[in-house]
């Protein structure tokens, strides 16, 4: 099926199946931080798709999308180093902001190496199939270490896979291999967009879509389920302008959607026979704390950023939020304003967040093939950020560089 050379096609295959494995730590106690996959094979895949294209004779065509995704990116991460020298902890500002732009320099470079492949949505589209059942395994792992079967930290040699669930009280929140509820969704709905998209087989596309709606339910995220929706209805009403093969990706969807209605008008109180579920209820009601408190830190991030001309411009330091945070996340240093929006005015400044809407902002307006699923990831970031998240990055890039889906006419089948 794949026309590229089975190395180079493999190796990127890897990388889109593994890049939000974050609960993968390569270099335990090797380096002082997580060592990813995403990290150790983006210099890789690059290498690769350099090498695949000079052994090819194919030449590296710049696109115009893609200098201007690169020009705008290039900006944000310029503003976001200058954060770095007012943060009250430069160095850690500065080491977010080094993850920052390993993740956009590294996509962006990726994509355009890689756009001249004639299969690439049917790569990723198997790539993420793979991924699917690589979270689907880890989530399986994650429920067995909570009948004590399953170590919680699984260790071989330098490489460390953490498999403690996170939890909504006594509720397990179940993400796969990723290490965080929200961009767990994130990166499901990225998985589910290129499976939906680009798998030409009836049977394994509906299956994995099935499973992709399951694992977002499973994440118990609000905003994941909202982004999910909001892609959902823009391919709804995009249907006629581009024949995408929207129905399995709705049926495989529609349990996310009807459950996250249906317990968003949960009446408060609780009915007697259901009482052991009503956690689970008010984790997707409105009245719902930690959903009132998602708006209290929006309002806490505007004040924060309007306390002063220089914190309007200059921002706080780019991931140094959990500064001004500390009375709701004491010794927590990921702490943030939970939106995408708010924080980066709040640490950067105004410019960077005018850069942040230019970029998701841009292949929404312009509309084409990419326009519902940008737009689900704009919606999604309202009430949370999803800036550490490679797959975020990757598919920005997809959008401005390659306009229109590739190969969009031959996915019609199914």
């Amino acid at each position: 099926m794949f026309r590229v050379s089975r190395v180079h096609g493999v190796l990127l295959a890897a990388w889109v199946a593994l890049m939000a494995a974050d609960r993968v730590n390569l270099l335990e106690e090797v380096v002082p931080f997580v060592f990813t996959p995403f990290i150790a094979l983006t210099p890789l895949v690059i290498v690769s798709e350099w090498i695949r294209r000079s052994l090819a004779g194919t030449r590296v065509a710049i696109t115009r999308g893609a200098v201007q995704y690169a020009t705008v990116a290039a900006v944000l991460l310029a503003i976001v180093w200058a954060s770095v020298t007012v943060a009250q902890s430069p160095t850690y500002s500065g080491s977010r902001a080094a993850l920052l732009s390993a993740q956009v320099a590294g996509t962006w470079m990726v994509v355009v190496l890689a756009l001249d492949l004639e299969d690439l949505i049917a790569l990723l589209a198997r790539a993420s199939v793979v991924a699917v059942a690589l979270h689907l395994v880890a989530t399986f792992a994650q429920l067995g270490t909570i009948f004590g079967d399953v170590p919680l930290t699984v260790r071989v040699g330098t490489v460390a896979l953490s498999l403690e669930p996170l939890t909504y009280g006594v509720i397990p929140r179940f993400t796969g291999l990723v290490g965080d509820a929200t961009r767990a969704g994130m990166s499901l709905l990225v998985l589910g967009w290129f499976i939906a998209i680009g798998e030409q087989r009836p049977a394994l596309r509906r299956t994995a879509l099935v499973a992709v709606a399951v694992m977002l339910v499973a994440t118990l995220s609000r905003s994941a389920l909202l982004g999910a929706a909001t892609t959902l209805a823009l391919v709804a009403l995009s249907r006629r302008k581009w024949e995408l093969p929207v129905g399995s990706l709705v049926t495989a969807s529609v349990l996310a959607v009807v459950l996250a209605g249906a317990l968003y008008l949960a009446p408060a109180a609780p009915v007697r026979p259901f009482d052991a579920l009503e956690p689970l209820a008010g984790r997707f009601s409105t009245s719902e704390a930690s959903a009132s408190e998602h708006v209290l830190f929006i309002g806490r991030g505007l004040d924060e950023a309007t306390s002063s001309v220089q914190r309007f411009t200059m921002g706080l330091g780019y991931g140094n939020s959990f500064t001004v945070l500390q009375d709701r996340f004491p010794g927590n240093p990921y702490g943030n304003f939970h939106s995408l929006y708010v924080t980066m005015l709040v640490e950067s400044g105004i410019a960077a967040l005018l850069c942040v809407v230019v970029l998701l902002g841009w292949p929404v307006v312009r509309g084409g093939s990419w326009r519902p699923l940008i737009a689900g990831a704009a919606v999604l970031n309202v009430f949370y950020q999803t800036n550490a998240e490679p797959a975020f990055w990757f598919v920005l890039a997809l959008a401005w560089i390659a306009t229109e889906v590739p190969e969009a006419k031959q996915l019609r089948q199914g």
